[in-house]
């Protein structure tokens, strides 16, 4: 009897092997895990080969959102593009006391997320945004609104107008919704 053909010892195998998977993908949700490794990468080809649906839908995984200290760092580099750690603790310390260890320590782990993006030249590392700030703000906004306003866009606008303190907000408001009803047409 050979191992692989279809026989108990192979069933075995394939239980392990997606248990494994499993726990892989935990300990990255963790980042306890190297994302850029190449053994985790060939784990998951060789597992790959299989037909486990199940893990397909456990791999589908999306950036977390960044804290606020995060998006002061995201902040920069979309203003000011690809910059080392220096000149991103500059431009922070320039509004706000922080020390350099703090600004490094806080891109490592952005870094780890997959949220920024390290360039190594005459080793010079440079560090750039992974993700646009469009979506950072579309997924923030989305959140708000799904947590605080049950996924109810008018509740949110209806409670925006009621912390406003003038009609300036309500004249902006009619004059957006009426660029959006002209360029629906």
């Amino acid at each position: 009897m050979k191992f692989g053909d279809g026989e108990p010892e192979d069933r075995i195998a394939k239980l392990f092997f997606a248990g494994l998977e499993s726990f892989v993908f935990l300990l990255r949700q963790a980042s306890y895990v190297d994302r850029g490794s190449s053994d985790w990468e060939e784990l998951r080809s060789t597992r790959n080969a299989g037909n486990n649906s199940k893990f397909r839908e456990m791999k589908k995984e999306t950036k977390p959102l960044p804290t606020d200290a995060e998006l002061e760092v995201l902040d920069v580099l979309w203003k000011k593009g690809e910059s080392t750690v220096r000149e991103v603790y500059d431009i922070i310390s320039e509004t706000k006391k922080c020390a350099y260890t703090t600004t490094l320590k806080i891109m490592q782990k952005m870094l780890a997320k997959g949220l920024i993006r390290r360039n190594v030249n005459n080793q010079v590392h440079s560090y750039e945004a992974a993700i646009e700030e469009f979506s950072v703000r579309n997924r923030s906004v989305k959140e708000l609104i799904n947590k605080f306003f049950k996924g109810s866009y008018s509740q949110l606008v209806v409670h925006a107008l009621g912390q406003s303190s003038g009609h300036e907000n309500l004249d902006e408001l009619e004059e957006l919704i009426n660029c959006l009803k002209q360029n629906k047409r």
